[in-house]
């Protein structure tokens, strides 16, 4: 009886640290935007932003921002740090490249090599496809035989996107 009443206080302890994860995540997020519209204002010169103090960023918000931004280009490490850069936000390389592993693992994006796209970002880029050289806005389906190849009168089958 006592370990139920354990196991029952111990969930409801992980929910509370858990909700209060995430109204710090948020809180941090918050904060985050309002780094960068100062970072944008004193850009023009109208109000400076205090130094960094070395204190922690949200690092997923801004690199999921990031991502979406920039979204079918897709970015790595490096693209990002430098992208938050031009924006105020100074994030730690290693940090962002252990975040977009993570991120990578657990499915939220997709990484093809050279570069990490949110996964309805690289969903849109796999289903473009090719697009059919004398029409732009045609895919090709699947070719079939020319004339030259067997005397028929088909080219590519494509369709309209």
């Amino acid at each position: 009886m006592a370990s139920r009443k354990n196991e029952e206080m111990k969930q409801r302890l992980l929910q509370e640290r858990d909700m209060l994860l995430r109204k710090k995540e948020a809180i941090e997020n918050q904060i985050a935007g309002i780094e960068r519209a100062i970072a944008l204002i004193s850009e023009d010169g109208d109000v400076e932003a205090p130094p960094s103090q070395g204190r922690r960023v949200a690092t997923k918000g801004i690199v999921l921002d990031l991502l979406s931004d920039v979204g079918t280009t897709g970015l790595n490490a490096q693209s990002a740090v430098d992208m938050a850069a031009n924006r105020g936000i100074d994030l730690d390389k290693a940090s962002v490249s252990s975040l977009l592993s993570r991120l990578k693992k657990d499915e939220v994006v997709v990484y093809d090599g050279d570069r990490y796209r949110l996964k309805k970002f690289a969903d849109l880029s796999f289903r473009a496809g090719p697009q059919h050289a004398a029409h732009p806005r045609m895919t090709p389906l699947f070719d079939v035989p020319s004339a030259e190849d067997d005397n028929n009168s088909f080219g590519k089958a494509a369709i309209f996107n």
